[in-house]
């Protein structure tokens, strides 16, 4: 039954539509008579909304400022069912990393009610400092040694605001902008391009993974020293064993699960499970360390790893041996339902592909951020080893930002091989190694993409090239973005001159034809 206020304003609402029709029936033109049932429906739609107008039998002078007030009212949002303003719901898991001395990245999960949220708002130590459409954000104005703290606030068209986000906070490393601090030489900027032959490269690449010995990554970025279970928030040096038998609305926390662990089921879906600072570790050759059946999924600094090696043993350099195919496993994380999925601050290793997944939508996406992906399992000869892969398309809104992919797999390290993505976020990500770095889609029916922020790095030498296809970011009318990336040259790198380090890297950049060439660029890419 409805409510008491709700059935006088109806009983009201019918009484004004009897009258409206009395008069249309008198009307002495059609021009009253459409005025009389314009009356009509405004009145029913002002009472179902708990809307006050004027008295609805008047002049058309009347009905025209009432219908008027009703139409402004109900386009700045001032009317819901109960009559009161409601603002976006808050933004949630923020994360702040430091990329670099002079840079901060920001992520955020999109809003449950996103189609109502316009722009985010971005805050540092209390004060906005930028409006974005994204859910993800370089702040460049930050000093070195510094500590700060952000919020994140959600905006809808009729400008409500919504709480801030619970704060994020970060301490900017000493030392320069650039990761090395050398200065850019001159250099030609005609680009160097390779030719892809095809999006799922063959199991042996054509050219060898060559690297430097030992080298890493620049520091800011996910490695040993901030991701995985060992460096969770709280981790007293002990884990426990949990139970299997995943519970819906859980958080578990420094728990070992040495066999790896199925969530849910085909017909059973955990809704709203957190694992935080727990191990999963398995020997899955042809299956998977965490089947996940569940919706609403996070793994918030976690380790994925072979259960066959040593946890103390751990590879740490890019280059060092790989677990052989039968001691690792197929997948860390394999999705197998709709739900939405992220990651975090986890530290992966010893797989076939760190993440399979098959779903992301703008309700249920997949986010994956400042997460260390690195040292794939040998691939035995029948493996294509990936960082992450999408193999079958048609999937939106996910998000890849501020995590190191290196290995030596023979296929990609971010591998977006399926067709028909749109509304893909990658942003301040470490690449190096793999057949190509980055395989965001060799077709030109994908759209929306944006690739800022980013480092290729020179650990180890792409098989083919850092980038596998890029009529996204070549062709404008695909709405694609490519800014602000970058080379790293590491120490001790031989195929790469070291004059590229700090150049910008374009889209249609590919592997040098020999160390002394530069392939990178003194001025940013733009697609005009």
């Amino acid at each position: 039954m409805l409510p008491r206020k709700t059935r006088t304003r109806l009983d009201t609402a019918t009484a004004q539509t009897r009258t409206a029709r009395r008069l249309a029936k008198k009307a002495r033109s059609r021009r009253r008579a459409a005025i009389a049932v314009i009356a009509a429906t405004v009145a029913v739609m002002a009472a179902v909304l708990g809307v006050a107008l004027p008295h609805l039998t008047g002049s058309s002078a009347r009905l025209t400022a009432s219908s008027q007030q009703f139409r402004t009212h109900l386009a700045a949002g001032r009317y819901g069912r109960s009559g009161s303003s409601s603002a976006p719901s808050t933004p949630t898991h923020l994360t702040a990393s430091a990329v670099s001395a002079a840079k901060v990245a920001l992520s955020w999960r999109e809003n449950s009610d996103s189609g109502a949220v316009v722009h985010y708002r971005v805050y540092r130590n209390g004060t906005e400092i930028a409006s974005t459409a994204s859910t993800s954000y370089a702040d460049s104005q930050v000093q070195p040694d510094t500590r700060y703290t952000y919020t994140v606030s959600a905006t809808d068209a009729a400008g409500a605001v919504s709480e801030h986000s619970t704060p994020a906070t970060v301490t900017t490393p000493t030392g320069s902008a650039s990761p090395s601090g050398a200065a850019s030489p001159s250099a030609s900027d005609t680009p160097t391009t390779t030719t892809p032959t095809s999006a799922t490269p063959s199991a042996t690449p054509s050219a060898s993974a060559s690297s430097s010995s030992g080298v890493a990554s620049p520091s800011g970025f996910p490695g040993a020293s901030n991701s995985g279970y060992a460096n969770a928030p709280g981790y007293t040096g002990t884990l426990s064993d949990c139970s299997t038998n995943i519970e819906s609305n859980t958080t578990y926390r420094n728990c070992d699960f040495p066999d790896g662990l199925t969530i849910g089921s085909s017909s059973s879906h955990p809704t709203d499970v957190t694992f935080v600072g727990c191990r999963f570790a398995s020997n899955s050759v042809v299956d998977a360390d965490v089947a996940d059946y569940g919706s609403n999924i996070t793994f918030s600094y976690d380790t994925f790893e072979p259960n066959t090696v040593s946890a103390s043993s751990e590879p740490t350099a890019p280059t060092a041996a790989a677990v052989s195919y039968n001691q690792g496993y197929e997948y860390g994380i394999d999705q197998r339902y709709s739900g939405a999925l992220t990651v975090d601050d986890s530290d992966m290793w010893g797989f076939g592909d760190a993440i399979q997944f098959g779903y992301s939508s703008q309700s249920a996406p997949v986010t994956v951020s400042n997460t260390w992906i690195h040292n794939p399992r040998d691939n035995g000869g029948v493996d294509h080893t990936d960082g992450i892969l999408e193999n079958y398309g048609h999937l939106s809104y996910m998000v890849f930002n501020h995590n190191t992919i290196t290995g030596n797999g023979n296929t990609n390290g971010l591998a977006l091989q399926g067709p028909d993505y749109s509304h893909v976020t990658i942003t301040n990500n470490y690449f190096s190694g793999y057949g190509y770095m980055v395989n965001t889609g060799g077709n030109s029916d994908s759209t929306d993409m944006t690739f800022t922020g980013n480092v290729w790095g020179t650990d180890i030498e792409p098989g083919w090239g850092p980038l596998y296809g890029n009529a996204m970011y070549t062709t404008p009318s695909l709405g694609g973005v490519w800014k602000d990336n970058t080379i790293y040259v590491a120490p001790g790198t031989s195929w790469m001159a070291k004059g590229n380090n700090g150049l910008y890297w374009w889209p249609t950049d590919g592997n040098p034809s020999s160390s002394s060439q530069i392939v990178g660029h003194t001025t940013d890419y733009s697609a005009g």
